[in-house]
C-alpha cells in the first residue's frame, strides 16, 4: 500500500470507529472527501462554519472571486434557449442552493444540459454521452478567457473537470456586449446516482486565477440505471468483461 494511501486508510478506520479528527487543509477535495463540517478561518477569524461542501465552496468564491466578487444563492433558472423538452427531462429536478460569484466583468446567463440531438435533459441512462452548455454575456473587454466545467458528486468531490486550456482551443480577445456559447460534449461512464455541474469563466493574470464568472451547482443531472449496465458499487461504470476458467485439482497436479 503506498504511503498516501496507507495515511487514507487509517483516517478512515479512525473514522469507523468513531473518532473525532481535526484536518488542517488547503486542499478542498479532500476535505470533502473527509469531513462532514469544515471552519474557514480568514486573518484569523472564523468566517464560515457548517457543512463542509458548502464551506469549501465559499472558501473556492475567497480564493478566486476577485476583488469586486459579489456572490449570490439562486434558486430561480434564467431564460434557456428553445430547446425540445423530452421525457429525460424532469423539471423538478432543480439545482436549490446556487452559488454564482465572480469579478463582473461577464455573466453566465444560461446553463442547460441536452442530449447529443439538441434536446433539452437531465436525466440519462449510464452510457449515453451528453453536452453541458453554457451562455456567456460580457461586460468588458476580457483578454484569454478560459472556458470551464467541473462534474462532481452530491458531496460536492470533483469526478471530472476540464476547460479550454486542457482542450487545447485558440485564445481570443471579447470586447463589451460579446456572447459565447460554451458546449462541452461528454462521455457518461458514471454509474446510476445525483450529480452536479458547475461552469465558469477565469483568466489567470500573473497575480494568480481569478473568475469573471462562476456558477456553483447550476444544474443537476440523475443518471438511471441501463440494460448495459456493469456496476455494483461506486460511481463510475467501466464497463467490465469476466472471464472464468475451471479446472480439477488433478489438471493443477498435472500441469
Amino acid at each position: 500500500m503506498n504511503p498516501p494511501r496507507k495515511c487514507f486508510r487509517r483516517i478512515e478506520d479512525y473514522q469507523a470507529a468513531g473518532t473525532t479528527l481535526l484536518l488542517v487543509s488547503h486542499d478542498i477535495e479532500t476535505v470533502k472527501k473527509l469531513c462532514s463540517k469544515a471552519l474557514f478561518i480568514k486573518s484569523g477569524e472564523l468566517a464560515v462554519f457548517g457543512d463542509a461542501k458548502n464551506v469549501c465552496d465559499q472558501y473556492e468564491k475567497f480564493m478566486f472571486g476577485g476583488l469586486n466578487s459579489a456572490a449570490t444563492e439562486r434558486t430561480d433558472q434564467a431564460q434557456l434557449p428553445t430547446l425540445r423538452e423530452t421525457t429525460q427531462f424532469d423539471p423538478s429536478l432543480v439545482a436549490s442552493c446556487e452559488l454564482v460569484y465572480g469579478n463582473g466583468k461577464a455573466d453566465i446567463e444560461t446553463p442547460w444540459l441536452e442530449d447529443l440531438n439538441g434536446k433539452r435533459i437531465n436525466v440519462l441512462d449510464s452510457g449515453v454521452p451528453f453536452r453541458w452548455c453554457y451562455r456567456v454575456k460580457f461586460n468588458e473587454s476580457v483578454t484569454d478567457p478560459i472556458f470551464a466545467m467541473l462534474l462532481k458528486t452530491r458531496e460536492g468531490v470533483a469526478l471530472y473537470g476540464t476547460d479550454t486550456t486542457q482542450l487545447k482551443l485558440d485564445k481570443f480577445i471579447t470586447e463589451v456586449g460579446d456572447y459565447c456559447e460554451i458546449v462541452f460534449e461528454l462521455a457518461n461512464v458514471l454509474a446510476p446516482g445525483i450529480y452536479y455541474l458547475n461552469c465558469g469563466v477565469r483568466i489567470e493574470p500573473e497575480s494568480g486565477v481569478e473568475f469573471v464568472a462562476r456558477r456553483v451547482d447550476s444544474a443537476i443531472l440523475r443518471i438511471t440505471s441501463s440494460n448495459e449496465q456493469t456496476v455494483a458499487t461506486g460511481v463510475v461504470e467501466m464497463k467490465a468483461n469476466l472471464s472464468i476458467k475451471r479446472s480439477s485439482r488433478q489438471d493443477f497436479e498435472l500441469a
